[in-house]
């Protein structure tokens, strides 16, 4: 019997590690995590939550787009942070291939900022459009 139970959890930790795994994130998840990755200096983390056009981005886009991801990291850093973020609306097409999630972002120094961020669905997943 307590071979079955330990059995019975595995299989249910597994499943809760799938279930988190697979590409569930809607895209209002997508927007906050790359804001937050952004935030964080997670330059890599938020380059992968970039559309693609199917090519792999070359050391020296990656560098570059590092570079002006810098800026705007020095720009939040200026503002103190982001003190909250809240999504305003979510819009999915009809065939959820494309979405636009408004986001309200308020920094601790009292500033806000309104940002329209455009995704589209690639292998499965939500990804920023540029």
């Amino acid at each position: 019997m307590k071979k079955l139970t330990i059995i019975f959890g595995i299989a249910i930790i597994g499943l809760l590690l799938f279930t988190t795994s697979c590409g569930s994130s809607s895209p209002s998840d997508v927007v906050i995590s790359y804001m937050n990755d952004y935030q964080n200096g997670d330059y890599d983390d938020v380059i992968d939550a970039l559309a693609s056009n199917g090519e792999e981005i070359s050391e020296e886009d990656t560098a570059k787009l590092k570079s002006m991801l810098a800026v705007g990291h020095a720009e939040i850093e200026e503002k103190g942070g982001i003190k909250s973020m809240e999504v305003i609306e979510e819009s999915i097409n009809d065939d959820a291939t494309e979405a636009k999630v408004n986001l309200k972002i308020i920094y601790e120094n009292g500033d806000e900022d309104t940002e329209t961020t455009k995704l589209v669905k690639q292998d499965g997943a939500w990804k920023i459009t540029m």
